[in-house]
């Protein structure tokens, strides 16, 4: 079994996290580049899971623990809103590549592409 590791401090990105106070690995949060939203969980649908987006109550902590952690099945990379904003021919560029490649691939295939595309 592969070892979760745990961070506190902000996440290198704006985006979606697993983030939980008691280290939870079905408790995500909206991270904004300044506070944490509400927690979502799985069972939320997407109109859910964007009202707890929206929710960033001012005693959400900052220190909340987070991971690296992607959801098993998910269809694409985490990419970093700097990246995709690099423009449609990056995004797609690194989502054609990662088609069929092991996640595990997906880091070192986004990098390949930002150098290439430098």
């Amino acid at each position: 079994m592969v070892s979760i590791v745990w961070h506190k401090g902000p996440p290198p990105h704006v985006g979606w996290w697993n983030a939980s106070v008691g280290r939870r690995l079905h408790v995500w949060r909206w991270w904004d580049g300044k506070r944490w939203s509400l927690p979502a969980f799985p069972h939320h649908d997407a109109v859910d899971a964007n009202q707890k987006a929206q929710n960033k109550p001012d005693s959400t902590k900052v220190d909340i623990p987070w991971n690296f952690r992607w959801p098993l099945g998910a269809a694409v990379p985490r990419i970093d809103p700097d990246d995709s904003r690099r423009g449609p021919a990056f995004v797609n560029e690194v989502l054609q590549r990662v088609r069929g490649k092991p996640r595990n691939q997906w880091p070192q295939i986004i990098t390949t592409v930002k150098s290439e595309m430098a």
